[in-house]
């Protein structure tokens, strides 16, 4: 018999329970509403990029980016993860108050669990396979009434900056018809002036 072998394992630690601030996912305690976007941004003989249909939260907004290719590819492309490189897509968006906001890839939290000041565009999720992806972006805070413009450019793909606008008011209307599920009285995650590295 060892030393060791009656040591009493220490318990373990509870995960935290903290709700996901709004700048950064949409709640998950809100039924959104469906809105139609089917935007094309790309459409050539082997490839084709299009925004899909969004959900509108009082606090934001998701939608689908689909990339589609004519033929498969050795490596798929998956646009907002993984490695930068000079050639990667950009995207963003035109808001109709003059702000503009480009998605940020995942990675480090830290940095946004304070408020930020300004909108934040960030993928959510994604799937795909050889010659088709999507990703799923999350817009926060819920954009203006008024032009919203779709931004692309995908420079390793010999796409020039290219845009389509759309009006954001159908968006906007249809927040107001989201509805709170059940109450979410979880506190937010510590601050980055509180957490400790």
């Amino acid at each position: 018999m060892s030393f060791f072998d009656d040591a009493e394992a220490p318990p373990p630690a509870p995960p935290p329970d903290y709700r996901t601030p709004e700048w950064l996912a949409p709640p998950e305690n809100v039924r959104p509403a469906t809105v139609a976007l089917d935007l094309v941004l790309v459409r050539r003989p082997d490839l084709a990029i299009w925004v899909s249909d969004a959900l509108a939260y009082p606090a934001g907004l998701t939608f689908g980016v689909n990339v589609q290719t004519r033929e498969a590819r050795r490596e798929p492309a998956s646009p907002f993860f993984g490695e930068t490189d000079a050639g990667e897509m950009r995207f963003g968006l035109m808001l109709a108050d003059g702000r503009k906001v480009i998605t940020q890839r995942l990675g480090d939290m830290r940095p946004f669990l304070d408020r930020p000041d300004r909108p934040i565009l960030r993928p959510r999720s994604g799937s795909g396979g050889s010659n088709r992806s999507s990703a799923e972006l999350w817009l926060w805070p819920l954009p203006p009434a008024g032009p919203l413009t779709f931004v692309l450019a995908w420079p390793a793909e010999g796409i020039d900056e290219t845009s389509v606008e759309t009006d954001a008011t159908p968006i906007v209307a249809a927040a107001e018809r989201a509805f709170e599920l059940w109450p979410d009285d979880r506190p937010l995650p510590p601050s980055e002036d509180d957490v400790v590295i």
